[in-house]
């Protein structure tokens, strides 16, 4: 597994917000891992 950093870390962290966005809210774990991600 490649790892991402530097300058490709940002538009990789949009794409997964965006998919969490989409896909994941109505799930019943979607607040607690959004906090802990918006976290870091």
């Amino acid at each position: 597994m490649k790892c991402v950093a530097g300058n490709r870390f940002n538009p990789w962290m949009v794409e997964i917000n965006i998919f969490n966005e989409r896909y994941l809210k109505n799930h019943p774990l979607y607040n607690i891992l959004n906090s802990k991600i918006r976290g870091l």
